[in-house]
């Protein structure tokens, strides 16, 4: 096998990110493998992916702390069986366990789709994260990161040099055309030519701020604003 992806964030924009690359990475005659774990699972993602070569799921609903175990032990036997060329982990216990699991001659490509060192995580979770990052980064031959932020957690985690490829986020060029032009797309939403709005798209959870920018918001005179999504927040929101 070329390349084993492992995630334990099963949804959102990384599952959007998977159905994007390994696709692709397949299209290209790379043989792709896929492992997911823990108790975040989304409706449908099994289904979704079930039709890749190598597919291990493992859904596992009790303290992080033990699935990560686990995971650790599962992706060793995994890494015996089919002898994976590159681990790319996904999301910060996918990177924890890939990396701390990974043979020594297996490289080890990391996306941390956001590193667990912001305000808006527990300080019991950020002290953990600042010192796994810290101590694995000798055990990561590549980092991909999706935007400037990305990259000033990563220099201030002393992570820099040729290891770090920015991939900065974005949608196909094929998305384009499902989009409404501008003006239909305001009519759609009952905005008039003249009155300006903001428009957030996103799943409604801590990490997006959404709380910051209601706050903004009610600060603000004639702007409306619109918010389209779904996730644990939409109560409290």
């Amino acid at each position: 096998m070329d390349v084993l992806h492992i995630t334990e964030a099963c949804g959102a924009g990384v599952r959007r990110h998977l159905g994007l690359i390994l696709p692709a990475l397949q299209a290209r005659g790379l043989k792709c493998g896929l492992f997911a774990f823990g108790s975040r699972f989304e409706s449908g993602f099994v289904d979704e992916f079930s039709g890749l070569e190598c597919f291990q799921c493992q859904v596992d609903a009790s303290p992080r702390s033990v699935s990560l175990l686990k995971a650790v032990s599962r992706i060793r036997r995994l890494c015996r069986e089919l002898k994976p060329q590159v681990i790319h982990c996904h999301a910060f216990a996918a990177g924890v366990a890939g990396r701390l699991a990974a043979p020594p001659d297996v490289k080890i490509i990391y996306s941390p789709h956001a590193f667990s060192v912001n305000r808006h995580v527990t300080f019991p979770r950020r002290l953990f994260a600042n010192i796994a990052e810290r101590a694995l980064r000798g055990r990561t031959d590549g980092y991909i990161l999706v935007g400037p932020g990305e990259l000033e957690d990563a220099k201030a985690l002393g992570i820099q040099g040729d290891r770090i490829c920015l991939a900065f986020n974005g949608l196909p060029e094929s998305i384009g055309a499902e989009l409404l032009p501008r003006n239909a797309a305001r009519s759609a939403l009952g905005l008039s030519n003249d009155e300006k709005a903001v428009i957030a798209p996103c799943r409604l959870e801590q990490q997006k701020g959404l709380d910051q920018l209601l706050l903004m918001w009610r600060e603000l005179q004639g702007i409306r604003l619109h918010v389209f999504g779904d996730g644990p927040k939409r109560r409290e929101l």
